[in-house]
């Protein structure tokens, strides 16, 4: 599945595009997210996830987006 740059025609008759720089998915990924959000310190991002995935680490996420003056 290619997210990053993606451009397409849709049958409403418009182009969509995706401009996602960054998707990590898998285990032991909040680990990373420090690093990761490093380049994105101080901008908007949308973060995304089920509620199994909100209930495992979305606090502990959305804490680390704080640090990172990402969300408010």
């Amino acid at each position: 599945l290619k997210l990053s740059n993606t451009q397409f025609e849709c049958e409403c008759g418009r182009s969509h595009s995706s401009s996602i720089k960054t998707l990590v998915a898998g285990a032991g990924v909040l680990s990373q997210l420090p690093n990761i959000l490093e380049d994105y310190r101080g901008k908007n991002i949308l973060m995304v996830s089920d509620k199994n995935t909100y209930e495992a680490c979305g606090e502990r996420v959305l804490g680390i987006l704080k640090d990172f003056n990402i969300c408010r």
